[in-house]
């Protein structure tokens, strides 16, 4: 998961100028760079897991051109944690978030639809 990661965070970069490269930059890393072996779904769950977090951020931040595609990806992370089976503590750890928040943005962002919301909310502590 750290190597997808760390392979989708130069994508960040764009983020500052063009939020939808950002998504896009996302998406032709992972079709381009991930490994072709059993490390495959897990090496694009970090990809995907930490883009969504950063998408994220950005959205609540006030942009946005970032909530859209902070919604695909965080489906498509969505997609791979229930693929490999993975625990959210799991994904908690790897995030370095705090559960209970995670799973009220999640919650937020299923109900709600829009990750400006969780900017909204009270914070949780």
């Amino acid at each position: 998961m750290d190597a997808g990661r760390a392979a989708v965070q130069p994508c960040q970069e764009r983020f500052h100028d063009q939020a939808d490269s950002f998504g896009e930059c996302v998406r032709y890393v992972d079709s381009s760079r991930q490994p072709k072996d059993d490390t495959q779904p897990w090496w694009r769950l970090g990809a995907y897991e930490w883009a969504a977090v950063a998408a994220e951020r950005a959205a609540q931040l006030g942009d946005a051109d970032a909530e859209p595609g902070a919604r695909l990806l965080a489906a498509e992370a969505a997609k791979l944690e229930a693929q490999l089976r993975i625990s959210d503590e799991a994904v908690c750890r790897f995030l370095e978030t705090p559960c209970p928040a995670m799973r009220e943005a999640r919650r937020l962002r299923l109900t709600e639809g829009s990750v400006s919301a969780i900017a909204n909310r009270p914070a949780m502590t």
